[in-house]
């Protein structure tokens, strides 16, 4: 047998043997080989065979066809020769190694890289893992017992891998959470096997061995081989070990004799132990594969060869590979006699330490920190935090050759200093001058002595701070390490990790340097300086004008006083340097490519040819523009200053200018950023001085006479201007209707008249033009399609010029604090109206009505009387205005557009509107402190009830209309006081309070009647409820309040409740009243008739028809007095109504409607006199329910249907809002992966790391009772739990409802108010459904219960309580909710989008459905109908962000934040200025915390861990809180800033999607200023906006009507409160 390896010289001469070319003479073969030149025959033994071994690739690349052809083929790798458990540990390690490439950082915001095991360890094929095992099954089975052998082998070949693994992957599996032991194999990785260099493996390998020995090492790197200079640093690691060790290169051998006399040479001139270095370069692989190969088995010969007797030898073999996506050529792991091992970097770091997993901890601000020595180390991640509290926390390893520092600074600096000189910019390009400035850097740079020891402090505190503010718009700043190690194209570039490390340093550095700001030396320092100084000049005691203060501190300060003695030229450049940096550091346009970013979203088209620019030319002109303005600014400033005289500017004038008009700067800032086409347009108008037409003679006051006549003359030019362009005929006024034309019909003569007022005046007798008299003919009358368009047009234009007109009035004419001049009020009143002749002629002309408007085409038909101008009047104080007030109501008296039946409905008009007007001026509130100025002395007004001897008040007086607001402000005050003085436990001004109640007392008193008290009534239930006006009756003390019919009901418990059903709306209430009025009279006429005029669809008539039967009939069974019952004549004219009813035509609506109305419902929904009054809410819910059961067609409801119709098939069934088990789904979480899982002796799941066994005791978290173990053996109870089954229980199972006391939790990611009403919705089902099935019922309640019906009442009452408790309101309000989300239930399905398709069944079968259905009803059904309040705390954010840069400032260290409280920090020592300052924002975070906690837990991006929302935080919790960081306590900072900026991008961008804005405008969280968020308050804000667009109007005939202009609310509110605002984003920092 012939066995050819690695021979393929050879296969040209055995050609004819490999292809079986034989030649038989005399029954023997023959055959012929090649020797040379020659070919002789060969006899072929009977037995021979020939067996040619070669590698896959070669065969398939290299052989010729024919010979792959005639061999037999067999494919061999080495686990054909592994057994069963060896197959079984290569499996396992093949999985460890996909776990180990696979990790994912898309949760860190990067990229998502796909790596090949052989990109992660060097050398890696296809038989890696089975020949790793193997070797190291023969190495261990003599030492180890069996049962053991297997896991020590994959032990051990998992440290082969990794001995060849990169130090970037290990860098990678850090942030890994899947993969066992992570923190164990990065520490074996950088701190066992030595990869950090070749020295530090040498020495270790060298030390470790025994004393005669031969090692073959096979080493492989990315970075440049070995030098002879290396020798020397070798030889010192090993001194005393080994001789000076020998580098030899594989390329300086020509044959192979000369290399193997090298190695024979080395071997015999060196006595003592002999390292062996030979180095190659690894490029054409299969070239390099055999070279190195045959070199290798030559040393291996050659050493065997030699007499070494008891001498070690090391032979370490490197090669240099090229980093290549995918991985080399380069085959490793060949086993036997020769160890792999890959070291990224051959030499030690000079400025940096080697172990990078030290640098995945920290930030690259902390690593240029001074005390970095001393810090401790947080946690890698999250999951850490729980096991590092309460530990010492270790801290940072130190560099080896950086004296306890992980960055030599020195190093650093020193690499930057050319390039950060290079860029200072010098007037005459002196290179000189750089070159000097680069020997004071470099001079200064070192640690020589005190002086530049100082120097050199400085600069690295000032890196570590700007480079600590720039992280701050980072997400997760210490991963700038994990995103080098996933940056696969940098890596490549750079060759090694640590190099791609130290190139993101320096170019962090040169960053940094960039956008500092640098026109003026320390520019940055400068401005901190006067930043501090101004904000103590507003604290000077005894002095008004802050900004002398703060010029006079400055010129007392040695910067001031050497600034003043320089030359009015340098002082005015410094100046104009000083406000260049200033710009950069403060209003943020800091670098071309920020300004280039920000235009590259406008179209080219947005700009003209003479506004196209590059990048470079855009950013000076933009900077040039914000230049410009911002000394304008300063400018302003300064002319309305005392320093208006001095020529030359001063550094503090900057900071003044800017504070004054910061909002104006930050604007102008923004118009840049989103419209970058406006720079052309500002440079170029720059130099023009405009000239523009004005309409202002003298002065631009609309409150003047001349002023505003011209402007409506104007604005009515202009708009006959347009009229004229849109027809070519002027149109005019239709002359018969003296209104616009409609369906214009134009005659021959070119006149325009309406269709129907023509046809109307043309008969027999009249076919002429009613203006010139010329004949028409009936038959030429068209509707011009032209004229129509025009007409419409031309109203479009006016309705917008009459808007312009009224913004003018309302924003110029009625400024500030006075009002305009009578003849302004005079003209504006004339507008009102419009005199016109009857077109017969008439002696009296006509007055119209109109709106307020300059233009007269458009007059009211039927007069109405407008608040518009009341409104405006009344806006200041009524002694101003009432002469004018009283003018406008006499106009509207003597102008007879109003019967003498009307006047009433006026006066109230004026009564609203003189109401508002006060409520305006206390700005929506009346506090306590203004109760007394509100009364006075003397009482309610004088002017209001006559006296003995005064006559009755003139109701149309304004006086007197005055006096009727006032009392009924002052009546709306009351509820207010009696509701805090009933049911507030802890209040103040308690005897103020009764004070005002004692006057409103004798007021109600003196009054002649009780509509007073009703009115008093009225407001007590609408602003508190029913439920608090029934609980304040029953107050003797109180008695007074209510009319004496209410307390005489009350007496004989015959008060009726009030109707929640009036959530339906407007068509229900017309429902309800006909069924009353049908009761009333025994005649359902009237029922029929409104049965018939209802919009509403039938589902929605059928729900409005029960509950008005309900309300209307069943409930008068609940008067004790069964005089007040229905009659049975009413009983039978309903019970036929209802036979014969189209609305209610299926029987199962028909039976429970007669049972309304006989009181025959199951005994839940029975009403009696002694249950309906304790009862009747949840007797009214109920009903409501069983109305929305039956009538209602949407898909969500069928799971409700079943339980209350059909409970027998919901017995198996998950009901919502039911616990769950997720222990089955925690096996499947990141954070869990690895960890083994118990259950405590109640059942609670618990988890145990490392092993898998417990090694110490601890407490449940649910139950506290002892769970872990010592040693690895359990405490009794305390089990593994292997089944993989889900335990969620079908049923209830929440148990009695005493076990649910306390507020309402959310067990699914919905908030605790959703999720409850929810809750509500299950039970009042399963109540319904008590009462059909109970038997049925009772099966699906777990435990079992007796009393069903009393069981869920229970849990309803507990679920409304905690409703109650989440909505901080009455529990009217809460039952009301309830109504409106039963009323949504109703919308049809077409109605509620993401409902469909519909993922659930009908019973809720699997635990799947059942979180589906929740998740649907929650979104389109409850969701909707909830109102938010937490958009208004967005305001504080820029408080927060203030104190969160506060407190990193002060905590450079954290560690400092857990050993103290909010309290005690604020005790210590701080100027006063400080203290105010963050006493202040500390206040306002707590405040905010407190309020959103809630939705934090359960809405927010960041998950906060377990029981970090439970309660409110108050002064005496942990300071960390405060501290925002990525774990730990200080999570909660962060989360809450989270949050906030959601809510204001989630509504900015629902605005901007809106009003078809996009999304350009973008700032980040350092950028925050108040000007950028939506802030707004209720009371101060939204309620005088709402008010100011609230009209009352009267038409003649009519009541007095209010009107809420609902688009120009929309319309102010997105102007005033969000448009403009931008987007807050959180930059992640990305790798370069």
């Amino acid at each position: 047998m012939v066995v050819l390896l690695n021979l393929q010289n050879l296969y040209e001469s055995l050609y004819d043997a490999l292809n079986q070319y034989y030649v038989y003479l005399a029954g023997q073969k023959y055959v012929d080989l090649g020797l040379g030149t020659h070919r002789v025959k060969c006899r072929v033994h009977p037995k021979f065979r020939l067996i040619v071994i070669e590698e896959k690739d070669v065969v398939y690349k290299h052989f010729p066809i024919p010979l792959i052809n005639r061999l037999e083929k067999h494919y061999l790798d080495i686990s054909t020769v592994l057994d069963k458990d060896q197959r079984e540990t290569v499996k396992e390690l093949k999985k460890w190694v996909r776990d180990f490439v696979a990790v994912n950082t898309t949760e860190h915001f990067m990229s998502k890289q796909k790596y090949s095991p052989s990109d992660v360890f060097v050398g890696y094929h296809s038989d890696t893992c089975a020949s790793v095992v193997l070797q190291t099954t023969e190495r261990l089975k003599a030492a180890c017992p069996p049962s053991q052998l297997m896991e020590r082998v994959k032990a051990d070949a998992q440290l082969a891998l990794l001995n060849c693994a990169t130090p970037d992957s290990v860098i990678r599996l850090c942030v890994s959470k899947g993969l066992f032991r992570v923190s164990s194999l990065a520490d074996t990785y950088f701190k066992q096997q030595q990869h950090s260099s070749f020295a530090d493996f040498l020495r270790a390998h060298i030390c470790s061995g025994s004393r005669c020995q031969t090692v073959f090492t096979e080493v492989t790197t990315f970075s440049r081989l070995l030098t002879s200079a290396d020798s020397a640093c070798l030889e010192r690691e090993v001194q005393g070990k080994a001789q000076r060790p020998q580098i030899l290169f594989l390329q300086q051998f020509d044959t192979e004799y000369s290399f193997l006399k090298g190695i024979r040479d080395f071997l015999e001139t060196t006595s003592g132990n002999k390292i062996l270095i030979i180095q190659s370069d690894f490029e054409d692989g299969s070239q390099d594969a055999q070279l190195i190969a045959s070199a290798k088995y030559a040393v291996f010969n050659e050493i065997n060869k030699a007499k070494l007797e008891e001498v070690s030898v090391f032979v370490y073999f490197i090669m240099k590979l090229t980093r290549v996506e995918g991985g080399t050529s380069y085959v490793g792991f060949h086993g036997g006699l020769w160890q792999s091992v890959h070291i990224d970097d051959l030499r030690r770091s000079k400025d940096m330490i080697s172990d990078m997993s030290v640098l995945q901890k920290l930030t690259i601000s902390q690593m240029l920190c001074e005390d970095l020595g001393k810090t401790k180390a947080p946690p890698v991640d999250e999951e850490e935090e729980e096991e590092s509290e309460g530990m010492a926390e270790a801290p940072v390893p130190e560099a080896e050759h950086c004296e306890g520092e992980v960055l030599d600074i020195v190093v650093l600096l020193r690499s930057c200093v050319q390039s950060a000189v290079g860029m200072l910019r010098d007037k005459n390009e002196n290179l000189s001058r750089s070159r000097k400035r680069i020997e004071i850097l470099l001079s200064l740079l070192s640690k020589e002595n005190g002086l530049k020891a100082s120097f050199l402090k400085t600069t690295r505190a000032r890196l570590s701070s700007l480079l600590k503010k720039q992280e701050e718009n980072s997400f997760q700043p210490k991963n700038w390490v994990l995103r080098e190690a996933s940056n696969l194209g940098a890596l490549q570039e750079a060759g090694t990790f640590s190099s791609q490390t130290e190139v993101i340093l320096v170019q962090n550095s040169m960053v940094v340097s960039a956008d500092a700001g640098n026109k003026m030396p320390f520019s940055w320092r400068i401005k901190e300086y006067l930043d501090e100084m101004r904000l103590k000049a507003q604290y000077i005691q005894n002095s008004e004008d802050q900004a002398e203060n703060f010029l006079d501190i400055f010129q007392k300060t040695a910067l001031g006083e050497f600034i003043s003695g320089l030359t009015k030229e340098e002082r005015q450049e410094i100046f104009q340097c000083y406000v260049t940096d200033f710009i950069v550091l403060t209003i943020g346009v800091s670098s071309t490519k920020e300004l280039q970013t920000k235009s590259s979203s406008q179209k080219s088209d947005e700009l003209s040819p003479g506004q196209m620019f590059d990048s470079e030319t855009f950013f000076f002109l933009t900077f040039q523009c914000l230049q410009t303005a911002f000394l304008s600014c300063i400018e302003e400033w300064k002319t309305a200053s005392p320093r208006r005289q001095e020529a030359v500017p001063c550094l503090p004038w900057v900071h003044l200018g800017y504070n004054q008009f910061k909002s104006r700067l930050q604007n102008f800032s923004r118009i840049l950023a989103v419209h970058p086409s406006v720079v052309g347009t500002l440079l170029n108008l720059k130099d023009e001085t405009p000239h523009p037409k004005m309409c202002f003679q003298e002065d631009s006051d609309m409150k003047t006479h001349q002023t505003f006549v011209a402007v409506m003359k104007v604005l009515c030019r202009c708009k006959e201007e347009v009229s004229n362009r849109l027809c070519r005929y002027d149109v005019k006024q239709c002359s018969v209707c003296h209104g616009e034309p409609k369906d214009p019909v134009q005659l021959q003569c070119n006149h325009v008249f309406c269709e129907k007022c023509i046809r109307t005046w043309l008969v027999p007798t009249h076919m002429h033009c009613p203006l010139c008299r010329v004949e028409v003919e009936d038959d030429n009358l068209i509707v011009s399609k032209e004229l129509s368009a025009a007409i419409a047009r031309n109203a479009l234009f006016r309705q917008r010029c009459n808007n312009f007109f009224v913004d003018v009035v309302t924003t110029m004419c009625f400024k500030d604090n006075e009002p305009p001049d009578a003849a302004v009020i005079k003209e504006l009143l004339n507008l009102l109206f419009v005199y016109r002749d009857c077109l017969e002629g008439s002696d009296h002309p006509t007055a119209y009505t109109k709106l307020l408007s300059p233009f007269d085409e458009e007059v009211d038909e039927t007069p109405v009387i407008r608040s518009v101008m009341l409104k405006l009047l009344l806006k200041y104080s009524f002694s101003e205005v009432k002469d004018d007030v009283q003018d406008y109501l006499c106009r509207v008296e003597h102008s007879r557009v109003l019967d003498r039946t009307d006047k009433k409905e006026l006066y109230l008009l004026f009564v609203n509107c003189l109401e508002d007007s006060m409520w305006e001026k206390a700005e929506g509130s009346l506090g306590y402190e203004y109760i007394n100025s509100l009364l006075g002395d003397r009482g309610f007004p004088e002017n209001y009830l006559p006296t003995s001897n005064q006559e009755a008040p003139q109701e149309s007086s304004v006086e007197y209309l005055q006096a009727v607001a006032k009392v009924r402000l002052y009546l709306t005050k009351a509820p207010e006081l009696l509701y805090d003085l009933l049911e507030l436990a802890e209040q103040d001004q308690v005897e103020e309070k009764e004070r005002y109640l004692e006057k409103v007392k004798v007021f109600c008193n003196l009054t002649k009647n009780d509509w007073h008290r009703v009115y008093l009534t009225r407001k007590i239930a609408h602003l508190y409820g029913m439920e608090f006006a029934q609980k304040l009756v029953m107050e003797a003390r109180f008695s007074w309040v209510f009319p004496v019919e209410i307390l005489q009901q009350v007496q004989s418990c015959q008060s009726n409740h009030i109707d929640r059903y009036l959530a339906h709306g407007k068509n229900y209430k017309v429902l309800r009243d006909a069924v009353g009025k049908a009761m009333i009279k025994c005649n359902p006429k009237d029922l029929l008739e409104a049965e018939k005029a209802s919009s509403s669809s039938p589902a929605v008539q059928s729900v409005h028809l029960l509950l008005a039967i309900f309300r209307e009939v069943t409930a008068l069974y609940g008067f004790s007095d069964s005089s007040l019952h229905p009659k049975e004549q009413q009983a039978g004219a309903m019970t036929k109504f209802i036979q014969n009813s189209k609305v209610l035509s299926s029987p199962d609506l028909q039976n429970f409607a007669e049972s309304l109305v006989m009181n025959k419902l199951p005994s839940v929904l029975t009403v009696d006199p002694q249950s309906f009054s304790h009862n009747g809410a949840l007797t009214e819910m109920a009903v409501h329910t069983m109305a929305i059961l039956l009538c209602g067609q949407n898909p969500i409801l069928q799971p409700l249907k079943n339980l209350a119709f059909m409970p027998h098939t919901m017995e198996h069934s998950f009901l919502p809002t039911m616990p769950e088990d997720v222990t089955v789904q925690a096996r499947a979480w990141e954070g869990l992966k690895g960890l083994r899982m118990y259950t405590c002796p109640n059942g609670h799941p618990c988890t145990v790391g490392e092993c898998g066994k417990p090694m110490e005791v601890s407490r449940c978290i649910e139950c506290g009772l002892a769970v872990g173990g010592h040693n690895h053996n359990s405490l009794p109870g305390f089990h593994e739990f292997r089944s993989n089954e889900d335990r969620t229980q079908t049923g209830h199972v929440l148990g009695d409802a005493q076990h649910r006391k306390g507020l309402g939790v959310s067990d699914r990611s919905m908030s605790p108010a959703v999720f409850v009403l929810i809750r509500l919705l299950t039970h009042l089902t399963m109540l319904l459904g008590a009462t059909r099935d109970p038997q049925s019922l009772r099966n699906i309640i777990k435990p079992p219960v007796r009393n069903s019906v009393l069981f869920l009442q229970q849990h309803i009452q507990e679920d409304l309580a905690q409703l109650t408790k989440i909505f901080g309101r009455s529990v009217d309000e809460t039952i009301n909710v309830l109504h409106l989300v039963l009323g949504s239930l109703l919308k049809d399905p077409h109605q509620h989008p993401m409902q469909w398709p519909v993922q659930f069944d009908g019973v809720l079968s699997t635990k799947e459905k059942r979180n589906k259905w929740e998740e649907i009803v929650a979104n389109t059904v409850i969701i909707p109908e909830l109102a938010e309040t937490e958009l208004r705390l967005v305001k504080c954010l820029p408080e927060i962000l203030a104190l969160q840069r506060d407190l990193v400032r002060l905590f450079q260290n954290a560690s400092d934040a857990k050993r103290c409280t909010i309290r005690e920090f604020l005790s210590k020592p701080l100027s006063d200025v400080t203290w105010v300052l963050l006493e202040r924002r500390v206040d306002v975070f707590l405040s905010v915390w407190n309020k959103l906690r809630s939705s934090l837990d359960t809405n927010g991006e960041i998950k906060l861990p377990k029981g970090y929302c439970d309660a409110d935080l108050t002064l005496d919790s942990k300071l960390e809180v405060l501290l925002p960081r990525r774990q730990g306590l200080g999570l909660c900072s962060t989360a809450l800033v989270s949050y906030l900026i959601s809510l204001q991008n989630d509504f900015i961008h629902s605005v901007n999607k809106h009003i078809k804005e996009d999304d350009r405008y973008l700032i980040s969280p350092s950028e925050v200023a108040d000007l950028h968020l939506i802030s707004y308050e209720v009371e101060r804000d939204l309620i005088p906006l709402i008010l100011s667009n609230c009209q009352y109007s009267m038409e003649k005939g009519g009541e007095t009507l209010q009107h809420f202009d609902l688009e120009r609310i929309q319309q102010q509110v997105i102007s005033k409160f969000l448009l403009g605002k931008p987007l807050i984003t959180l930059t992640v920092g990305q790798s370069n």
